[in-house]
């Protein structure tokens, strides 16, 4: 549907990871019944999954949102706080 809406996306699925896969908190900051209740809901943190999400996420941001990349595809684009 995105791509049919010319909406441009990064979709991808870790099937062995959990829900909160990027939450690498030290369990210790945690309390013990929240520690559990990941165990159980297979919401711990998977670290190579975060690694190339967060790989992908910064990825995207820098396409979509760094003026700098925008302004390098588009010449036409006037960066912020320059007076063309």
């Amino acid at each position: 549907m995105l791509s049919a809406a010319g909406v441009d996306h990064d979709i991808k699925v870790y099937p062995d990871a959990g829900h909160g896969f990027l939450n690498d908190h030290d369990p210790a900051e945690l309390p013990v019944w929240v520690t559990a209740i990941a165990k159980l809901a297979a919401a711990e943190f998977d670290e190579p999954s975060a690694r190339d999400a967060r790989r992908r996420i910064i990825a995207f941001f820098r396409a979509h949102l760094d003026e700098r990349e925008r302004s390098a595809r588009d010449p036409g684009l006037t960066p912020p706080g320059s007076s063309r």
